[in-house]
């Protein structure tokens, strides 16, 4: 069974930094609203010898989180999760994102 560890923002800068560093002992999955914002990010971990993978998920959205959980489990045991705590471009709705991600990842 595989460690998995999920990360938001995988994209570029920080995101994509702990992708690196926790995918030496981890199967990472990086995660946006779209995978099309992922591909370059991917691309790279691969080329590394990452193994990882992108999921589109919507993490201001319970379900879409859910969906998330679901499949991580299924990939092995969730053993970090990285949510951004501040994304301007969600507006109101992604006030409390990063501690909805966390809660639901941890259970």
């Amino acid at each position: 069974m595989k460690n998995v560890c999920v990360i938001t923002g995988g994209d570029s800068g920080m995101g994509l930094a702990t992708a690196k560093i926790l995918g030496k002992d981890n199967y990472i999955i990086i995660v946006d609203r779209t995978v099309k914002k992922l591909e370059n990010a991917i691309a790279e971990l691969n080329s590394d010898g990452i193994e990882a993978e992108v999921f589109a998920c919507d993490i201001s959205d319970r379900a879409s989180v859910n969906k998330l959980v679901a499949h991580a489990k299924e990939l092995g045991v969730i053993t970090s999760d990285s949510c951004r705590r501040h994304v301007p471009s969600y507006g109101q709705r992604a006030k409390n994102h990063g501690s909805q991600c966390h809660s639901v990842l941890s259970t």
